[in-house]
């Protein structure tokens, strides 16, 4: 008898809740983690891992994980795992507003992440604050996505460069009471966070991959830094906002909650990702364009393969050109950083093309690393 299936499946006879069967999950990606979980008791319940002795114990014990895992891809979807609060389906409406989510797309500081629809059975993207205390921060999101959305009208490549965003409104959670700030954008599939990319290429994208995201980050910024004379600055270029496209090599901004006018202090700082941002955040000094550049090269850095709290050192897979750029924009005094995007962008073509020869169209694939 396979004693760790019977114990199993007892488990999940007494359980009431999912919480007691999938146990605590962090907050930070709830998803991958219940996955990972779900795999290993699915290997431990399949029929097909067991003799024909414990085959019977192993049918019931799979058709019940079953419905635990559905449970709990529903309470994560609806922000409700680690809770007391019964599961209930997620419906949006304000005024003739309408959203039913779907399922869960991640979860990040400031708030969860879903796909859904809305009325005419469109995609969407909602955005729902994790509590009332960020309501601020996703309200300073939609006004400087409205403000992007503005300047796109006559830089027309911006657009492809920030979220499609659509509205934003407030819902009273029924469960909590909680008054909480929801965003709408429009669903474009196919990008993936750097995060992925980093986790499909552990030791680093090819160099040629690199060139084409780098190219779009800089662009990207060259834009929003331009914005309304004084310009933006994003505050928060780290991998999980920076979306590529692999199969266009598209690249999108996202998260706008924490971006400053240039020459403003940045005032809120992505706790997971403190050690990426440049001495004057810590020093609370005036940022600008110099501190998005900082954090676009740290990210670079990090496709590559590199140790992002060790910047300097050397990678034994990237051209040593490459290496030397990105390390100029990682001086700490902002003074000696390059200034602009632009600049910096044309200055990168030359350094390509001498490593790599002409500009090409290099497919690329997250498939493609395994």
């Amino acid at each position: 008898m396979h004693h760790e299936l019977h114990t199993f499946y007892a488990t999940m006879q007494k359980a009431t809740t999912p919480e007691e069967v999938f146990g605590g999950l962090p907050s930070t990606d709830p998803v991958t983690a219940a996955k990972h979980l779900y795999r290993q008791f699915a290997r431990l319940t399949h029929e097909d891992y067991h003799t024909a002795e414990d085959k019977p114990v192993a049918r019931l014990a799979f058709t019940l994980l079953t419905t635990w895992w559905t449970q709990t891809q529903a309470r994560i979807a609806r922000g409700l795992y680690g809770t007391t609060a019964p599961t209930v389906p997620i419906v949006l409406e304000y005024k003739t507003l309408r959203y039913t989510v779907e399922r869960t797309l991640g979860t990040g500081e400031l708030g969860h992440t879903y796909l859904a629809t809305d009325r005419g059975g469109a995609a969407v993207i909602v955005k729902i604050a994790r509590n009332a205390a960020v309501n601020g921060l996703l309200e300073h999101e939609a006004s400087r996505l409205a403000v992007l959305q503005k300047a796109s009208k006559t830089m027309q490549t911006l657009v492809s460069y920030i979220p499609p965003f659509l509205n934003t409104f407030p819902v009273k959670d029924a469960t909590t009471g909680q008054v909480r700030r929801v965003l709408v954008y429009a669903y474009l599939p196919g990008y993936v966070p750097l995060t992925d990319v980093r986790a499909a290429f552990p030791t680093g994208v090819a160099p040629a991959a690199f060139v084409w995201m780098f190219n779009r980050l800089l662009t990207a910024l060259a834009f929003i830094h331009d914005v309304g004379g004084t310009g933006f600055v994003h505050g928060a270029i780290l991998p999980p906002h920076v979306q590529i496209h692999p199969e266009t090599h598209g690249l999108m901004l996202t998260e706008w909650g924490y971006g400053v006018a240039v020459g403003s202090r940045l005032s809120v700082m992505a706790r997971d990702y403190v050690a990426w941002y440049p001495p004057e955040i810590a020093a609370k000094r005036p940022v600008t364009a110099a501190t998005d550049l900082y954090q676009a090269a740290l990210c670079m850095l990090y496709v590559l393969g590199g140790d992002v709290t060790k910047p300097t050192d050397a990678l034994s897979n990237v051209p040593v050109r490459f290496q030397r750029f990105l390390h100029g924009c990682l001086l700490q005094n902002p003074a000696r950083r390059p200034q602009a995007a632009w600049p910096l962008f044309e200055q990168f073509q030359t350094v390509a093309e001498a490593v790599l020869g002409p500009k090409r169209f290099v497919p690329f694939s997250l498939a493609s690393s395994t």
